[in-house]
């Protein structure tokens, strides 16, 4: 029942950072300071001298520039405390689904054994590690899930041979962290519940989303700058 809490509300937040990944604060700001500034132009240039009107132009702009900053941020700051949520929802929703995959029957416990006891000495130990070592137990991860469950719950022992393989370069661990991910990725995704795959879509839509969701004073200052 909580995973379904989880679920519901971080679809609602996600559909909340996709209405204010968008621009239109920010022009409706620049909007307001260039229409403010009209106004006054128009209201008092045959009543004041020039200098005077100059003044009351740079203390409307100063005040009208608080303004904005102020109201902006706090925008770009309810969107941080969005994405957090969603980072949050996220987290506890994909640990929960992972455990999914641990062992739970005396067979896969003994694939979970085999594999380790393999896997620790003779995947990216060597001085030439590739990911072809893991070739032949990708393929049979495919067709047999209690042996894919065994080789996810393996990952960060996995990852643990790359970072201490000493006979090798730390481009060529990144490359091998990244690959490896990636592998595991499409491990999960065909023995984890079909919410896991709307889960991953729902967090590179929200990494899509921060810059803009997060970023409407930037975006104002850019707008302003080239106003």
């Amino acid at each position: 029942m909580k995973n379904t809490s989880y679920f519901n509300n971080l679809k609602q937040v996600d559909l909340e950072i996709n209405e204010r990944a968008t621009i239109k604060p920010a022009i409706k700001k620049l909007a307001e300071l260039r229409g403010g500034k009209q106004a006054i132009l128009e209201q008092y240039t045959d009543i004041y001298t020039d200098e005077e009107l100059s003044v009351i132009l740079k203390d409307y702009h100063q005040q009208k520039m608080s303004e904005i900053t102020s109201e902006l941020s706090a925008y770009d700051e309810y969107s941080q405390s969005l994405v957090a949520k969603a980072n949050m929802y996220i987290n506890e929703l994909e640990n929960r689904m992972k455990k999914l995959v641990d062992p739970n029957t005396e067979y896969e416990l003994q694939k979970h054994n085999y594999l380790f006891n393999k896997l620790k000495i003779t995947v990216f130990t060597s001085a030439n590690p590739s990911m072809d070592e893991l070739d032949s137990i990708l393929k049979q991860a495919e067709y047999d899930k209690g042996y894919a469950r065994a080789l996810i719950h393996l990952q960060s022992m996995l990852k643990c041979n790359i970072d201490n393989n000493n006979q090798i370069s730390n481009a060529l661990k990144q490359s091998l962290h990244i690959n490896l991910t990636d592998k595991m990725q499409e491990v999960h995704m065909r023995i984890l519940p079909i919410d896991y795959q709307t889960i991953q879509k729902i967090k590179k839509n929200i990494n899509n989303n921060i810059g803009l969701a997060t970023g409407q004073l930037h975006q104002f200052v850019l707008l302003y700058d080239v106003d």
